[in-house]
């Protein structure tokens, strides 16, 4: 899976989670397990909303992350939360940028991607 840097997080996703094929004989359908990991930075998760709902509602505890060598590096928090099947909206209603990595899995299928992230110019 990528993972983007932190100048690469943005404040809105917009993602569908793909269906689980169950190989040639079966007919597709949702997985059984479907996941967001987000990382944000501390003070700034509070305000992200999974479909215009307080994540807080979806989240389990945020924890810390330990720091990386990032030039830009920040305290940053992460937390997973079990997402609805479908078209999901993941956004920071203040504009804060945070990133989201999805990812499923059921019988001998899985998956995994970032939601999004900024591509700019990349600076260093």
């Amino acid at each position: 899976m990528t993972v983007p840097p932190l100048s690469q997080f943005t404040n809105n996703f917009f993602l569908n989670t793909p269906q689980f094929t169950g190989g040639v004989r079966l007919e597709p359908r949702p997985y059984n397990a479907v996941y967001a990991l987000m990382v944000a930075r501390k003070g700034q998760e509070t305000t992200i909303t999974l479909n215009q709902q307080p994540i807080g509602e979806f989240v389990t505890p945020w924890k810390s992350v330990p720091k990386s060598l990032d030039v830009d590096d920040a305290e940053l928090v992460g937390a997973v939360i079990m997402m609805p099947h479908g078209t999901n909206v993941i956004r920071n209603y203040e504009g804060h940028n945070f990133q989201c990595l999805v990812y499923g899995y059921d019988d001998r299928e899985s998956y995994g991607f970032p939601a999004g992230m900024a591509l700019t110019r990349y600076r260093r």
